[in-house]
C-alpha cells in the first residue's frame, strides 16, 4: 500500500514538471485596425488606463523611431483621445529585456515610468524626447510585472513594446499503462528496500 502511495505521489510530481520555453514578444499593434481597445489581445501583456479611460490604436504621425502607421494611446471611453491620460501595463508572468518606444511625443513632452519587479514598486524614471520619438532602455530591470506610464507635460503615444519571458510548457500527462509502470516499478523498489534492510 505504501509503495502505491509513494507511486501515486510520484505521478502527481511528474505531471507538475515543466520544461522552462523562452519566449520573446514585440507587441507593434499593427494586427489591429485603428480605433480598437487594447487589453489582453496579446500573450503575457495585458493593458488598461484609468476609470474612464482605455487604451486605444491610432496612427503615428511623426514617428521618426517606432514602427508605423500604429500606437497605442489612452483615450476617454466613448469619446476622444487623451495621450496625456496615465497607460498601465501589467505581465501576467515577470518579463526580461523590456524595451518600448515614444511616438509621436510632442516638443518638450515628458512624464515618468514606475517600474514593478516581482509586483513590488522597483524605480520611478523620467522619460522626454527631444525629436518627436525616442526608445526605452529597461533593460536592467528582470522579472518585471508592472509598468505605469505617466505623462508630466504634454502626451504620448506608445509602440514596440519587447519583452522576454519564461513559460512554463507542462509535460504530457503520464498514460494509464505508465501509471501501471511506475506503480510495479516502485512496488519492487519497495520490496528489494525491505529485504535489504532485513538481511
Amino acid at each position: 500500500m505504501k509503495g502505491l502511495f509513494i507511486a501515486m505521489a510520484l505521478w502527481h510530481t511528474f505531471n507538475a514538471v515543466a520544461s522552462a520555453q523562452t519566449v520573446h514578444l514585440t507587441v507593434d499593434f499593427e494586427d489591429l485596425p485603428a480605433g480598437t481597445v487594447v487589453n489582453d489581445q496579446y500573450l503575457n501583456v495585458l493593458f488598461s488606463c484609468d476609470p474612464g479611460y482605455e487604451p486605444r490604436v491610432t496612427h503615428d504621425a511623426v514617428s521618426n523611431i517606432c514602427s508605423r502607421p500604429n500606437v497605442l494611446t489612452p483615450g476617454i471611453v466613448g469619446g476622444p483621445l487623451e495621450p496625456w491620460a496615465p497607460l498601465y501595463v501589467d505581465f501576467k508572468i515577470p518579463v526580461s529585456n523590456l524595451e518600448l518606444c515614444v511616438a509621436d511625443l510632442l516638443t518638450n513632452g515628458s512624464g515618468v515610468l514606475r517600474v514593478f519587479e516581482n509586483g513590488t514598486f522597483s524605480e520611478e524614471l523620467p522619460y522626454g524626447c527631444l525629436l518627436f520619438s525616442c526608445h526605452i532602455d529597461l533593460t536592467r530591470f528582470h522579472e518585471v510585472t508592472r509598468v505605469e506610464i505617466v505623462p508630466i507635460v504634454l502626451g504620448a503615444k506608445w509602440d514596440n513594446l519587447s519583452f522576454t519571458y519564461v513559460e512554463p510548457s507542462p509535460i504530457p500527462a503520464m498514460s494509464p499503462g505508465g501509471i501501471a509502470a511506475l506503480v510495479g516499478m516502485t512496488a519492487l523498489f519497495g520490496a528489494g528496500f525491505l529485504w535489504w534492510r532485513r538481511s
